[in-house]
């Protein structure tokens, strides 16, 4: 998936539904954490900092 790969640290209350991401030059290349064999969804660079960005809004809320 890449050289470097930052896996989620948090998920639901079961411990499950961690992603994986490794950013590229061209985005993103996501997929479940524990899912090491399937498909990875990429994700262009506009696509990836509207999605960082919004997570971003929505953690500073009250």
């Amino acid at each position: 998936m890449g050289d470097r790969v930052d896996v989620s640290g948090f998920g639901n209350a079961a411990g499950g539904e961690c992603v994986a991401c490794a950013l590229t030059g061209d985005g993103a290349l996501v997929r479940g954490s524990k899912m090491t064999e399937t498909r990875v969804i990429v994700v262009t660079c506009a696509a990836w900092s509207s999605f960082v960005q919004a997570v971003k809004r929505a953690s500073t809320r009250p």
